[in-house]
């Protein structure tokens, strides 16, 4: 028996809208005025809401009507890597989870106007992740420092670093400290995103999670599904992308070079010109055997005293402005500067929601006003002296 209302209405865009607001299909029913059931049916594909309807659920979930009818990205993005993920909340998982696919529709819709770089990364020939050594990690973090260019200096933009090898970077904002980025390799755009939650989150932090995403690019293509939901595993995998982190900002060489003083001090000196924090400088420095676990304890011991370890709490954290990604603004505004007829045509392909996606693309979503000439009367030339 075929179902009745709209045919084309796509069930999971209901489920993406509703779980990306993080409101409860009780609290979306009585707003659209609707039973509890009616919503688990239509996001089930039970049944298919009229269009009457269509309209009270897209009026509630303040997103487009054509919205709800068109497909939904159709590739899995279960294989996540979550920064934190262990002590991240399900819910705000969720939420980002759906901004994950719309940021990959988005990047779709945008190939079609603009051409992005191309994604270029170093092919590293090293062991499976299981078998990797320390040593192992430091030679990839070199690697990819020389192959892009910055040898044994500062990276001076680490967002920019990513997006110039073709890697889109996101930065988006969670009131949750405990989610502090992610990274995803899409098989159909043909390369990773990466996110950035900026929520309390200081420039070396920053840096900090894009380093870490990208060991997570570099080193661990081969790890499964599985073995990112294995509590003891991810702890593995998660620190090798610490590791990885710590050598991508602050290579070995310069950092034996530059360290004269193994003190809170010496660090905080460090971390303006290499935007590595100073807790990280510590840690870096017990991995590469300067300084002993009694010795690093003791570090860790004054940095809380001193407020260090608290959110924004260490020196700069508070006025150091943070990287900004360009790559998704940048094709927008190629469209939008092109004039004609582009706007439009972008637009109306793009069905996503304005609230959600305006300030990832840097863009109100939306045609600009046209000024409307004012001047349309004017008076007539005639003859001085003459009357008629």
């Amino acid at each position: 028996m075929a179902k009745l209302g709209n045919p084309r209405f796509q069930p999971e865009r209901l489920t993406e809208a509703r779980d990306f607001v993080g409101m409860t299909k009780r609290h979306l029913a009585s707003l659209a005025g609707l039973s509890e059931q009616s919503i688990s049916n239509y996001e089930r594909g039970v049944s298919n809401p009229q269009d009457d309807v269509i309209d009270r659920l897209s009026g509630s979930l303040h997103v487009k009507r054509e919205f709800l009818l068109t497909p939904a990205w159709p590739e899995k993005d279960d294989h996540i890597f979550w920064r934190t993920m262990r002590s991240d909340t399900a819910q705000s998982q969720r939420r980002t989870g759906v901004l994950l696919r719309w940021i990959k529709e988005s990047i779709h819709t945008l190939e079609e106007y603009i051409e992005l770089p191309e994604y270029r990364i170093p092919t590293l020939n090293f062991p499976n992740w299981k078998r990797l050594s320390d040593e192992d990690i430091e030679h990839a973090a070199e690697f990819v420092r020389s192959a892009w260019g910055f040898g044994r200096h500062p990276v001076p933009d680490v967002t920019l670093a990513f997006e110039n090898a073709g890697i889109p970077v996101v930065a988006f904002s969670a009131e949750n400290r405990k989610q502090a980025g992610f990274m995803h390799r899409s098989e159909k755009l043909g390369r990773p995103i990466v996110g950035v939650n900026l929520f309390e989150q200081s420039l070396a932090r920053q840096r900090f999670s894009l380093a870490h995403e990208l060991g997570h690019v570099l080193l661990h293509e081969s790890v499964t599904l599985t073995e990112t939901r294995t509590p003891e595993i991810n702890k593995r995998i998660e620190q090798q992308a610490h590791r990885f982190a710590g050598a991508f900002l602050f290579p070995r060489a310069a950092f034996e070079k530059e360290i004269y003083d193994y003190s809170l001090e010496e660090f905080a000196a460090l971390k303006r010109s290499w935007g590595i924090s100073i807790m990280a400088q510590v840690v870096r420095a017990r991995d590469l055997g300067m300084i002993s676990e009694d010795q690093t304890f003791d570090l860790f011991r004054k940095a809380t005293r001193k407020g260090y370890r608290r959110p924004l709490g260490e020196p700069w954290d508070a006025e150091l402005p943070l990287e900004e990604p360009r790559l998704l603004r940048r094709c927008v505004e190629v469209i939008d500067q092109e004039g004609g007829d582009l706007l439009a045509d972008f637009l109306s392909d793009y069905t996503l929601p304005a609230f959600a996606m305006s300030d990832i693309l840097k863009h109100p979503l939306t045609m600009p006003e046209r000024e409307i000439e004012d001047n349309v009367i004017t008076l007539r030339p005639r003859s001085i002296g003459t009357r008629t």
